[in-house]
């Protein structure tokens, strides 16, 4: 199964012999609609090793005549939860071939439905994207084919040559650095904390392993707080230096951050947060940043504003429900 046919190009599945390739596709797409940051090959082949993806049947490229990759689609299916199955689908397409966009979103879903076919239940599924607030092309092209824009996420960004303040724990809890022995646990207190976040559905201890496998993950960076044994909140952080001259500052990434039910509203998202930021800035990095849903019910945005994050940039999720029986 392919997009629909485009005129001077043709559809394939892509392969790891044209990461650099690849790279190249995603630098000009980036440049094209100024994406606010810069996708590596490193990140791109994490994605061809990600445990849900078959590159033949989740992967679809543009190609010209003279060789060149001018859209490219991908498929992220199999996570699940106990209300709803959901894939992710990711679409990009060079500004002069932005024919090859409507395609690749139908192709997308085509691909999560006939993934979701192989369950056989009645939960709801959840065809998901993202983009960036001013790409108003994309998402218009999503909307055409049925995708509503349901949420607003914005990035944060606080300066590190402030004071970052310290923050008290309780007397049983300690704060360690990571180490992949905390896999199992950390694993567990995702899958508690995030029960109750919009759009999430919890991943798969394999999932969960491929995500600290990274290449832009920083165990030397990252955090857990825990408690008699066992992890009670986390920070897992990541550096881009890809993005360090596109963006105009060295950013440490705050990129998973969450906490137990019974352990919220105690102190450790912020004692993490600061214990971050501090070894971003021992590790000459002078920026922390991090992501949050502006709809969130647990008054994250608050705590960032009040720890000094301030609004970088704005993107959408865009998601459709596709029936079960369909």
């Amino acid at each position: 199964m392919n997009p629909d046919p485009v005129p001077g190009v043709v559809w394939r599945a892509s392969t790891k012999d044209e990461l650099d390739c690849l790279e190249a596709f995603y630098r000009g797409w980036e440049g094209d609609f100024s994406i606010p940051y810069r996708t590596s090959r490193g990140e791109l082949e994490h994605w061809m090793d990600d445990p849900n993806v078959e590159l033949e049947r989740d992967t679809r490229i543009a190609v010209t005549a003279d060789g060149e990759i001018v859209a490219a689609a991908w498929v992220f299916a199999g996570s699940r939860s106990d209300r709803k199955h959901r894939a992710i689908v990711m679409t990009a397409a060079r500004a002069d071939h932005a024919e090859c966009e409507r395609p690749a979103i139908r192709w997308g879903e085509q691909v999560a439905r006939s993934r979701f076919a192989e369950y056989d239940d009645d939960l709801e599924r959840i065809v998901r994207s993202f983009a960036e607030t001013h790409e108003t092309s994309r998402i218009g092209a999503f909307e055409s084919e049925g995708y509503e824009i349901v949420r607003y996420f914005v990035d944060m960004t606080r300066r590190l040559d402030r004071m970052i303040p310290e923050v008290p724990l309780p007397d049983e809890v300690e704060i360690l650095p990571w180490d992949n022995r905390w896999v199992p646990s950390t694993h567990e207190a995702h899958r508690e904390a995030f029960t109750d976040h919009w759009g999430s559905v919890p991943p798969s201890l394999d999932e969960f392993a491929h995500w600290v496998e990274a290449p832009n993950f920083r165990p030397d960076l990252s955090f857990v707080a825990v408690a008699e044994g066992r992890v009670v909140s986390y920070s897992l952080n990541g550096v881009y230096p890809e993005d360090f001259d596109h963006r105009g500052m060295r950013e440490g990434w705050i990129d998973t951050l969450g906490t137990r039910r019974a352990w919220r509203k105690r102190g450790l998202a912020s004692a993490l947060i600061t214990e971050s930021m501090r070894a971003f800035a021992a590790d000459g990095l002078d920026h922390a940043t991090l992501g949050v849903d502006a709809a969130s019910p647990t008054g994250a945005f608050g705590l960032y504003e009040s720890l000094g994050f301030e609004e970088h940039s704005q993107s959408v999720s865009l998601v459709k429900e596709v029936a079960s029986s369909e």
